[in-house]
């Protein structure tokens, strides 16, 4: 029993990660007016590829957080800058 609870925990809290990963993805490609939905693309991409390839679950995880962040230095790049003003 105490086994189901922890792995509903988990459940959550990875389901809250991902939420929040995908939250930031979301931000960094709103920064960028020519690359909006562009990490949500990577990461169908990736996803698709890494199933092709015959991943684990675990290592398809992996590799969805991996493309959802893969533009995450775009944050502190200025607007100016990204949008060639």
């Amino acid at each position: 029993m105490t086994e189901i609870i922890y792995e509903r925990k988990d459940e959550k809290t990875e389901s809250e990660h991902l939420g929040a990963i995908r939250a930031l993805a979301t931000a960094i490609d709103s920064k960028d007016r020519y690359t909006v939905g562009h990490s949500a693309r990577v990461t169908d991409y990736a996803i698709r590829i890494a199933g092709k390839l015959g991943k684990t679950e675990e290592e398809i995880k992996t590799v969805t957080y991996a493309a959802l962040l893969h533009d995450v230095g775009k944050i502190r790049i200025p607007d100016g800058v990204l949008n060639g003003r």
